[in-house]
């Protein structure tokens, strides 16, 4: 027996300690052609670990891909990723994911060399990742040296073929768009099984993260493979200030209620329940919230963890009036409180147009009837919806597009600074106009 079967022997029957049939969801061999075939177009070839792992199954089966043909299970059955929380793709899979992020790393780069090469002016700082501590990957978020052989999403477990000095040509790297620290998990996939295998525990509190049978899906078990990474604690286990715990539950029962109301209210404007149902997700996903005077919820939340973080147990009551410092420690900021609306109001107009639900609706009649759903359940004024509406004129006779998006910036207590920019595609240029709406009245 080689080493990779030595070491995929034992992580199947650590599976089986978890429940899971690790066997049965492992696909058919792939071919020497193959493999030869992905490294013919890679450009290099793969760790030999790695040709044999293929070569005794091409990926495995996947639940979410709702292919009953390839395997039958029972009720009773636990799925699991063969690589934690990532599955083991398929030649075929992980080379559509090589050349996809091959694609957007050339054409990032030669959008780079053009774009400074115009704009002298402007600085280029790459992105840098952060790197854990003893671990020798390049500081990037991808590499056209790693060959993804197991990943979810924008993420999963790479073999890097050219690492820095003090790293081992095949290792392991774990990267992705959620994982912002780059980390080694094994000198080669044998090795970040054996390891696995060798630190890991089933029994282990925390590690695990078991879901239950749900409609079409089976049971599963997800975990991380990294046996140095911190542990993920569930929020009600953290020695958390009872007082803070208190305030998000009485946030999560005011939010529910705002979502009941609300749905109450958009009934009587005979929309439908899919209509009711894509305008609340979409109200759900923006910055505000239940209270229309307060500034952003997220901006909320971020001073108070902040805060927390420092060992101070947030007041409640005072913690509005420090957002401004907050937010811009050194800089003369506006009295959020008291524009709160208006900076909410830009806000809603901005997600409305970003969003990732079809709210089945113009931008401006969204924005409108979350306005009418202010005042005519008594949340807002008449006096106030006028000044919404003065504002939302306002911003809309600027001579630039804000659909086209923008950042703000407060300066003064009476004047609010809206700067967009505009990118020529031929020239390569781009510009940045600020232009600043009157807040006086407001």
């Amino acid at each position: 027996m080689t080493p990779l079967e030595s070491a995929l022997s034992a992580w199947i029957a650590f599976h089986g300690e978890l429940g899971v049939d690790m066997q049965a969801y492992l696909l058919p061999p792939a071919t020497e052609k193959q493999v030869v075939a992905v490294e013919e177009k890679i450009g290099y070839r793969l760790p030999e670990d790695l040709r044999e792992l293929y070569k005794i199954a091409n990926g495995q089966w996947v639940m979410y891909d709702d292919d009953e043909s390839l395997i039958t299970v029972d009720g009773e059955a636990r799925w699991a990723p063969l690589f934690g929380n990532y599955e083991f793709l398929t030649l075929d899979r992980a080379l559509e994911r090589y050349e996809f992020y091959l694609d957007m790393y050339t054409s990032e780069a030669e959008f780079n060399t053009k774009y400074y090469a115009a704009n002298p002016d402007q600085h280029y700082e790459p992105t840098v990742w952060e790197v854990r501590e003893g671990d020798a990957v390049d500081e990037a978020g991808w590499n056209p040296q790693w060959f993804t052989f197991a990943g979810s999403g924008a993420n999963g477990y790479s073999v890097d073929m050219a690492p820095p000095r003090g790293g081992a040509p095949g290792q392991v790297v774990l990267h992705g768009a959620d994982e912002w620290v780059l980390q080694v998990v094994g000198h080669s996939v044998t090795d970040m099984m054996e390891q696995a295998v060798t630190h890991l525990s089933p029994d282990e509190e925390h590690r695990y993260d078991y879901n239950e049978r749900d409609g079409g899906y089976m049971a599963s078990v997800f975990f991380n493979m990294d046996w140095r990474a911190e542990l993920y604690i569930p929020e009600e286990q953290r020695e958390t200030p009872a007082a803070y715990v208190e305030w998000m539950n009485e946030q999560s029962l005011a939010d529910e209620e705002q979502r009941e109301k609300l749905d109450l209210w958009l009934q009587g404007r005979n929309l439908s329940e899919e209509q009711r149902n894509s305008y609340m997700e979409w109200l759900s996903y923006m910055s505000i919230r239940n209270t229309p005077k307060m500034p952003p919820m997220s901006v909320i939340m971020e001073m108070q963890m902040q805060r927390l973080a420092q060992g101070e147990l947030p007041d409640f009551s005072e913690v509005i009036d420090g957002i401004g410092a907050g937010m811009q420690p050194d800089e003369k900021t506006m009295d959020l409180r008291e524009h709160a609306m208006s900076l909410a109001t830009l806000h809603l107009r901005s997600d409305a147009m970003f969003s990732p639900f079809d709210i089945s609706m113009t931008v401006d009649e969204a924005v409108a009837l979350y306005h009418d759903y202010k005042f005519e359940t008594g949340e807002w004024t008449q006096d106030e919806v006028n000044r919404i509406k003065k504002f939302e004129v306002d911003v809309k006779n600027l001579p630039v597009n804000i659909e086209d998006g923008f950042s703000m910036m407060s300066s003064t207590d009476s004047t609010l600074t809206v700067c967009t920019s505009s990118f020529d595609e031929e020239t390569y240029k781009s510009t940045e106009t600020c232009f600043d709406v009157d807040l006086t009245g407001l």
